[in-house]
């Protein structure tokens, strides 16, 4: 459903535009009456789904495990029922993937095939880790082993209602989001860039109400409290000094008792997990912990994980990368591995090795085209499945890049988008990655205009930094490469 954008510019058009907005509407109470105190309640609601979820996946996982066990008793290849701990362990590590991906967060897109894929692929590799868990804790002193297939079968039992779960939650979300609105107060390039970027993302925001702060002066609090409570969210697009005292009183109460109410800053980071860029002041960095950019416990930690991961990750492929590496040099004349100048952490200069996928001959345009005449048939499966990107592992031991990270970037575009765009030397506070935050949420960029909508992400994940943020990005990243969704 379209974005609709409604301009409320004099208190008369409050009364008429709550009454369309929101699906909050009809818990309205009488307008000139105070909030009514029931952002807790909605606090505890969104706990409460997950909880409720979480608990109804132990169900399922539970009732799937003893279905397949009692299959198995029917047909004569187990003689005795399981310990628990073969089935409790397993979900704990179940519960975990799912949290990290977002499966018990209602603001999740559950009826997406891309959640459906995410959801299958991370239920995989629990079942890894599940099986690896129980042969090493949950067997422990007992003379029988369990047969190894018991939790990979459950697995497959286990998902189709869960998915079937996920998938009623989201079309009931559906339903409820047809009429939702966000509230944006303020005027001018601010209020813009909220509206737009709502227009772009998939929070199923079918109307965003842009309240003119020069209607606030003619705006009293109850006619304000009657717009607030058909908003799902209230983005204070403004310097509060620009506000009237009352109404200013009026956006507390709200953010106390009834809506949310955020800064353009924290709506963008909280809600569309980047950062918004025009806020950015000097000071900026030292408002956060950044453990990434300094030598921290967890910098070191990420140091060592990239070191095992990719040595470990160059000896399994070393197979396929000999095949890849044939095919390369078969299909046409060139070298195997295309290298080129990247910046990298502290805008150290450094070398980066890629499997070539393009025809020799002049470089041509920086950037690649979606159709571009220059890639190989090869190469075009080689960067869909990422494969081309396997040699920069070498880069990883080296120390020139982390698996996980803002993209490297070719030094003549560097030199370009620092010049252009504020703050975009903040992004080689870090090494650059393999994947990062903003190439699994962010199509491949040919503008500067995509260069800045990748900068928002790269810095929201140099801020908030953390494993479970590496693991969605490796979730997501894997995700990518099965279903053939690379650049």
């Amino acid at each position: 459903m379209p974005t609709s954008i409604h301009r409320v510019s004099s208190p008369t058009e409050t009364a008429p535009a709550a009454e369309w907005l929101g699906f909050y509407a009809h818990r309205r109470e009488d307008p000139a009456s105070p909030p009514t105190g029931r952002r807790s309640f909605r606090i505890s609601q969104s706990w409460l789904f997950g909880w409720v979820l979480a608990a109804l996946d132990g169900v399922f996982w539970i009732a799937s495990f003893w279905v397949v066990s009692g299959f198995r008793l029917l047909l004569g290849f187990e003689s005795q029922l399981p310990n628990a701990s073969i089935y409790l362990l397993p979900l704990v590590v179940l519960w975990v993937v799912s949290l990290l991906i977002g499966a018990y967060d209602r603001r999740t897109d559950f009826l997406s095939l891309d959640f459906a894929a995410q959801y299958t692929l991370s239920l995989a590799l629990g079942v890894l880790v599940g099986v690896f868990v129980v042969a090493v804790l949950g067997t422990y002193g007992l003379g029988t082993q369990p047969s190894r297939l018991m939790v990979p079968l459950t697995a497959l039992v286990f998902l189709i209602p869960s998915l079937a779960l996920r998938r009623l939650s989201g079309q009931r979300r559906q339903k409820v989001a047809a009429g939702r609105s966000y509230l944006v107060v303020g005027s001018g390039p601010e209020a813009e860039d909220v509206c737009q970027a709502l227009g772009r993302t998939e929070h199923r925001a079918s109307h965003v109400v842009l309240f003119d702060i020069a209607a606030a002066s003619q705006t009293t609090p109850a006619e304000f409290h009657t717009l607030t409570r058909s908003a799902a969210v209230v983005v204070l697009a403004c310097e509060t000094d620009s506000l009237p005292r009352p109404l200013l009183r009026a956006l507390v109460d709200t953010h106390f008792s009834d809506v949310s109410v955020l800064t353009t800053a924290s709506f963008f980071e909280s809600h569309l997990r980047r950062v918004y860029l025009p806020s950015l002041r000097p000071h900026w960095l030292f408002e956060g912990e950044f453990a990434l950019a300094g030598r921290s416990v967890s910098h070191h930690v990420k140091r060592l994980f990239d070191v095992l991961v990719a040595s470990v990750g160059l000896v399994l492929t070393a197979p396929v990368l000999l095949l890849v590496a044939l095919a390369v040099r078969l299909e046409s004349p060139g070298p195997v591995i295309f290298k080129q100048a990247r910046v990298g952490r502290h805008r150290k200069q450094f070398t980066l090795y890629k499997f070539r996928t393009m025809r020799t001959g002049p470089e041509g345009s920086r950037y690649t085209a979606k159709n571009d005449a220059r890639l190989t048939r090869l190469g075009r499966f080689l960067r869909k499945t990422r494969l081309d990107e396997v040699p920069q592992l070498w880069n990883v031991i080296k120390g020139d890049m982390s698996l996980i990270g803002p993209r490297a970037e070719w030094t003549a575009c560097a030199d370009d988008y620092e010049n252009s765009i504020p703050n975009y030397h903040l992004r080689h506070l870090v090494r650059p990655g393999i994947t990062g935050w903003a190439q699994v949420n962010y199509p491949y960029g040919a503008s500067r205009e995509d260069a800045l909508e990748k900068l928002r992400y790269d810095l929201f994940y140099i801020k908030h930094f953390s494993l479970s943020l590496d693991w969605t990005i490796v979730l997501k990243t894997m995700h990518a490469m099965l279903f053939a969704r690379g650049a």
